[in-house]
């Protein structure tokens, strides 16, 4: 039975676990989580076998009073993957000799179970904690896919699905694309809703258009270029009702309104030069059925709620936490941003005395995100330090606040943004919740 003894290093844990060959003979020496080096292959990623890695039981080598040795190998963590080389895919362990062992996360995806994404959070390597993500569950879309690939997916994608590439760029790579087809239609060539094209010849830029009647639109370009040669990537693609919203590595990158209907696109089109390791794909009839047995709705005053199809908030909202802050703790604010936002404030107070305990501040005309607390009718010394603002005009956005012992940590569509001390240090006053400024609201939830 393996013995875990996690350290203090930000987004990845070093295990420790007995080994000996199954010679009875002494395990090679050497730390296997240092993958061997050397430049990516440029041809199409295959999938070879990956048998569930168990390792072997300790037990006494005959002739051997040192008994069995410990090997280490590096883990990272599944909720982040961090890059990587491109024959060691995240949470996966290498041996000296290369040779790659099947990750915990993939295993369990292809089984389709149900992960709670841990994102690691830390202004330094010396703090590694943790914050809480909802379950989401993500389904793989078979082996690593060989480029060109061409898959139906499986269900309608609808406003809430998530689309999870992880791959890495060779060397030699000019050009990929992933495109949200409609059909596989080669004469005349299929209409593509989603043309996702990242160029890395000339000027590094991504290209995004539509393809209708085999006839490209206008060419929507992103100069702000996330990705690079030579390293790993994980690209998200959310399914909005107006548009596509694409985060790479975490960051937000782009949006891209729908020219197609979305009930059109049925096929993933992946091309060029690029290797990619999975496919996954978080429908949103899973997200739904995932929260409903974890989350608990906020008791919101009628007057703050349209009477509408889809439960929209006015501005300013105040309400009553269902429970009181403490540790353990989580408010979930969803939003979009306006196209022309100045700022916004979530405010986290007692309502007896009216102190503000946390207020978070997004400026995106100066891109600051600001932080303080208002206590005894006077404003404290703000906190502005991030190391990336995690606010676009026209974004959706989940804000997640984890009330913690000693502070509240804030995670942004999945991503850790910040932590901020407790300065009002009665945290079971802490029972209402504010928002306003230039955002649709569109939930709350806390539990």
């Amino acid at each position: 039975m393996c013995n875990t003894r996690e350290k203090k290093m930000a987004f990845q844990t070093v295990l420790e676990i007995p080994f000996q060959q199954a010679t009875g003979g002494p395990s090679p020496r050497g730390r296997a989580g240092r993958p061997a080096g050397g430049a990516a292959s440029s041809g199409p990623a295959t999938s070879p076998a990956e048998p569930p890695a168990r390792p072997a039981r300790r037990r006494k080598a005959d002739g051997d009073a040192r008994g069995a040795r410990t090997r280490k190998w590096r883990r990272t963590d599944s909720s982040r993957f961090p890059f990587s080389p491109a024959h060691a895919r995240p949470g996966t362990r290498t041996t000296r000799r290369g040779r790659r062992t099947a990750s915990y996360a993939e295993r369990d995806a292809s089984a389709g179970v149900s992960l709670r994404a841990v994102a690691a959070v830390g202004s330094s390597a010396e703090e590694g904690m943790r914050c809480f993500w909802p379950r989401v569950r993500v389904r793989r879309a078979g082996p690593a896919p060989i480029i060109p690939y061409v898959g139906t997916i499986s269900e309608q994608l609808e406003p809430g699905t998530l689309i999870v590439l992880r791959g890495h760029v060779p060397s030699d790579s000019d050009r990929f694309q992933v495109d949200l087809q409609c059909g596989s239609s080669v004469k005349p060539r299929a209409d593509a809703a989603f043309h996702f094209n990242p160029r890395f010849r000339r000027a590094n830029c991504i290209v995004c258009n539509t393809l209708k009647n085999e006839k490209w639109g206008r060419e929507e370009i992103t100069y702000d270029m996330p990705f690079s040669k030579e390293k790993s990537f994980e690209i998200v693609i959310m399914v909005l009702k107006d548009k596509f919203q694409v985060a790479v590595n975490g960051k937000h990158t782009l949006i891209y309104a729908h020219r197609i209907s979305l009930e059109k696109i049925d096929t993933l089109g992946i091309y060029g030069k690029v290797i990619i390791h999975s496919v996954g794909f978080s429908f949103s009839s899973d997200l739904r059925s995932s929260q409903a047995s974890t989350l608990e709705w906020t008791k919101i005053s009628e007057e703050n709620v349209q009477k509408s199809g889809m439960s929209q908030f006015t501005l300013p909202f105040v309400a009553r936490l269902n429970s009181s802050m403490g540790p353990g703790r989580t408010v979930v604010v969803k939003g979009e941003v306006n196209t022309n936002a100045k700022g916004f404030a979530v405010d986290l107070l007692s309502g007896k005395s009216r102190d503000i305990a946390l207020h978070l501040n997004p400026r995106l005309n100066v891109k600051a995100f600001v932080r303080n607390s208002f206590l005894q009718e006077s404003w404290g010394e703000e906190e502005r330090n991030i190391t990336c603002f995690p606010f676009s005009p026209g974004m959706y956005f989940e804000m997640i606040i984890y009330c913690d012992v000693r502070e509240f940590k804030v995670a942004v569509n999945g991503v850790h943004s910040l932590e901020y001390r407790h300065r009002f240090k009665d945290l079971s006053h802490i029972d209402t919740l504010e928002i306003d400024g230039d955002i649709h609201l569109l939930e709350v939830r806390s539990w």
